[in-house]
């Protein structure tokens, strides 16, 4: 017996379905523009380079890199460390803070590269050290397209450093939020290393009892991979590596978000230990989701196509502007009103001609018919003779007839003549050669 033909038909669907769902693995993954400042991204305003650049100019003996609470082993050690957090605001809990201020107290350094204001999250961090009434100087946002950065000599061999940052979205630059502090000579304590459009202080040093220091710096930004390709940026960012002391260099990967509103969009889709992932990775759970959703895929088409209700015929819509143009023409033809006609045949070909070639029609001179000639492909010879006709009817007197029909027939030649210009000025893109 002969096999059915139709005995494959049962599995289009599943197929269907399994290739819908694999396609977010397959398909070309797109730039995001996001400022995520996450260490494994290489995204623009990822920090990737920034991160294996330090990792690789320490070496593996100094580099310590960890998540979630310092270790015991890294929080009281004997020797001098330099703890790096960089992120797009601090949103750790007391516990971590209160470690902060105990990792400072022993004599280690910390470098917070933080957009958010300072003012904010520093009060809760620093307000048990310094106190409840314990105020920062006031905080200033700025929104524009580009910043200057300035960073000051930290040695003797050095000299003031300033880059230029252009923020870009999508490719075009765009607006983005930059913050500093707005310092007064009383606001004693700090130590300012840099500035932000010279007016805001976004990179200072606040010292601590026990010989540590904290350096905040305001401006992650030029620390991303998009601002690193740029000689000034990776100058700004290898002096503030130098800052660094000789012991070992603790990378915090922690990534906190305050509320699901504010994880970016890349965040949400399906990732490491998403649901819809984990069903996938089960081979008894796939199957059923299959199922459900083969099934529900079929009800749908057979239900619409038992229910949808006939399309009724129309008949397209008459165009009666070419009936409209002929009868006026034919009126004004009849009246003898060669003139108008005359004049309002020459404004559509100069108007074409301009829409079409993108000529400015101000001067009809020699240059003019020259270029004309080579983005239409019509002879020059013959766009002269069409200029010169119209140049010699327009200051006649009187226009009979046979000279307006000898007009047209000269414009109905370039209209004919035209050739695969044309159709590539149509487009925008002028051909090879004619400009």
């Amino acid at each position: 017996m002969k096999a059915s033909p139709w005995r494959w038909l049962p599995l289009i669907p599943a197929v269907l379905f399994a290739a819908l769902l694999l396609r977010p693995y397959f398909k070309e993954q797109k730039l995001s523009w996001h400022q995520s400042y996450w260490s494994h991204s290489d995204q623009p305003y990822g920090t990737k380079v920034f991160k294996e650049l330090l990792k690789e100019s320490l070496g593996a003996e100094r580099w310590v890199e960890f998540k979630g609470y310092f270790p015991d082993s890294l929080l009281h050690g004997e020797e001098p460390a330099n703890y790096i957090y960089l992120h797009s605001s601090w949103h750790l809990d007391s516990l971590k803070n209160q470690q902060l201020l105990d990792f400072l107290a022993n004599g280690n350094r910390a470098f917070l590269l933080v957009k958010s204001p300072p003012k904010y999250w520093m009060e809760r961090l620093l307000s048990r050290e310094w106190g409840e009434e314990m105020e920062l100087p006031l905080a200033r946002e700025i929104w524009d397209s580009i910043a200057q950065v300035k960073l000051f000599p930290t040695s003797a061999n050095d000299d003031t450093l300033s880059v230029r940052l252009e923020y870009h979205h999508r490719g075009q630059p765009a607006l983005t939020s930059f913050y500093g502090l707005v310092l007064q000579p009383e606001d004693e304590g700090f130590r300012t290393l840099g500035t932000l459009q010279d007016s805001l202080c976004n990179f200072f040093a606040l010292e601590f009892e026990g010989g540590g220091q904290m350096f905040v710096h305001s401006t992650p930004l030029i620390f991303t991979n998009f601002f690193l390709r740029e000689r000034g940026a990776f100058a700004y960012a290898d002096r503030v590596a130098g800052l660094f002391t000789s012991g070992k260099v603790l990378w915090d990967d922690t990534i906190g978000f305050p509320n699901s509103g504010e994880m970016p969009r890349a965040r949400r889709r399906l990732g490491k230990d998403a649901a819809l992932k984990y069903i996938l990775s089960q081979p008894a759970l796939a199957w059923a989701w299959y199922l459900i959703l083969g099934a529900g895929l079929l009800f749908l088409l057979f239900r619409a196509r038992r229910e949808q209700r006939p399309i009724p015929l129309q008949e397209p819509p008459r165009n009666l502007s070419l009936e409209f143009v002929e009868v006026t023409s034919r009126l004004h033809l009849s009246q003898g009103d060669h003139r108008y006609l005359l004049d309002r045949n020459m404004q559509l070909f100069l108007s074409g001609v301009h829409r079409r070639y993108g000529l400015s029609t101000r001067e009809l001179d020699e240059a003019f018919v020259q270029q004309l000639a080579r983005r239409s492909g019509v002879a020059q010879k013959l766009i002269s003779a069409l200029l010169s006709k119209w140049a010699a009817l327009k200051e006649a007197p009187r226009i009979s007839r046979e000279e307006l029909l000898d007009f047209y027939r000269l414009l109905h030649a370039f209209y004919r003549g035209q050739g695969s210009v044309k159709t590539q000025y149509e487009h925008g893109t002028p051909p090879k050669g004619t400009l």
